[in-house]
């Protein structure tokens, strides 16, 4: 296995950050991620935040404070390959982990993790199961029980429609997305609309004519599409050949210009849940000018997880003197300031934030579509945050 490992501490940042000098030493935080093959552009996003998140916690320090020094491997996607990462990473005594992109890299090293007992937090690993029953195992976005009833919510309430039927992505390493669509319609279901079936599919298809086709046979009026951009922007576009005008739900995956570029000029309505506004209104504004003007480029969902994700480690790791209390301190986080929204982590490990339903606009003539903001669904709206009866102050440090 081909591993990349950058040491980021001193002359990572170029003038900005220098090597330590004294006192206690630096924090080894690992860094697990796609940064070869098929998901490297989101696993590069990813760490552009991770990077950017340890830039801003060295302007609040004081000289001869530790900054936490970031130890990174490729998995190049590969659910075993971020197991044998991980475990290198664990021999090099990190003290906690950043792992994956996709939701198999994280299941892969889960229970590693709670072997060697090193807390692991996931930037954008939504599966359910990565962190039940794991007290080692966090996430800084939604899972998909979260996300499938913001989905059903606003295909139900909002958008009042009452058939859904879900394409189903019977790749192997499809489990996010074929799990994500299950409950999506389930969640429906229990809204009082009704389940019109379901149409295989596999990412590397040439031709989606015959799930489609047979998909519609239910009469829906929504159908959802839990697929990556390109996949997804084809699907779109064969939904809308075979005739089908309802309402198209997709997954927090859908971000990205490939999606624009296969789902023709006719998508809309299609929608999607996020962590961020398409837009970019509110907090999200002031992230983007600060990150841009730090030299990275325009920030992407992926970018304000990893960005999260390490602020919701730091407090956690400071001054700690067992994996334990790391565990502790992270199941007691309520409102740090992230990139956009306050974070709010539960004991057991899920992490509560809004959902943005961002949309595909119908382009203006001559031009591309594009996406925009449709709704908001506050979190308090889905489930209930309960605040813990004591706060450490640390934790409500503002960036």
């Amino acid at each position: 296995m081909r591993l990349l490992l950058f040491v980021l501490c001193g002359l990572l940042l170029a003038g900005l950050t220098g090597c330590q000098t004294g006192g206690d030493p630096a924090p080894r935080i690992g860094v697990v991620l796609p940064l070869s093959g098929p998901y490297a552009a989101y696993g590069r996003q990813i760490l552009d935040g991770i990077e950017f998140a340890r830039q801003t916690v060295q302007k609040t320090r004081t000289p001869g404070d530790p900054i936490p020094e970031l130890v990174v491997l490729d998995d190049a996607g590969d659910g075993a390959k971020a197991l044998q990462a991980f475990r290198e990473l664990a021999d090099q005594h990190v003290i906690a982990a950043l792992v994956g992109f996709s939701s198999a890299e994280v299941l892969a090293v889960r229970n590693e993790a709670a072997k060697r007992e090193i807390p692991v937090i996931t930037p954008t690993g939504s599966h359910d199961g990565i962190t039940r029953d794991n007290d080692f195992l966090f996430r800084a976005t939604f899972n998909d029980s979260f996300q499938a009833k913001a989905l059903a919510r606003y295909a139900r309430v909002n958008a009042r429609c009452s058939r859904m039927a879900v394409m189903l992505n019977l790749d192997e390493n499809a489990v996010y997305a074929r799990d994500l669509g299950r409950q999506t319609i389930q969640d429906f279901v229990d809204m009082g609309g009704t389940d019109c079936g379901s149409a295989g599919f596999r990412e590397s298809d040439d031709d989606f004519r015959p799930a489609v086709t047979e998909l519609l046979r239910g009469e829906p009026d929504v159908v959802m599409v839990p697929a990556y951009p390109a996949c997804a922007g084809k699907i779109i576009a064969t939904l809308r050949d075979c005739g089908f005008r309802g309402l198209i739900l997709g997954s927090d995956s859908w971000w990205g210009d490939d999606l624009l570029r296969y789902c023709g000029m006719n998508a809309a309505p299609a929608v999607f849940p996020s962590t961020i506004p398409a837009d970019m209104s509110g907090n999200m504004a002031a992230f983007k000018k600060r990150i841009m003007a730090a030299g990275y480029g325009e920030p992407t969902d992926n970018t304000v997880l990893g960005y999260d994700a390490l602020l919701l480690l730091i407090p956690a790791i400071d001054d700690s003197d067992s994996s334990d209390e790391i565990v502790r301190r992270l199941g007691r986080i309520r409102a740090l300031p992230g990139a956009c929204d306050p974070l709010y982590l539960k004991e057991n490990g899920d992490m509560i934030r809004p959902v943005y339903i961002n949309e595909i606009a119908s382009p203006a003539p001559g031009s591309m579509p594009g996406f925009r903001l449709r709704r908001v669904i506050p979190a308090n709206r889905l489930e209930r945050i309960r605040q813990p009866e004591e706060k450490r102050k640390n934790l409500l440090w503002n960036i």
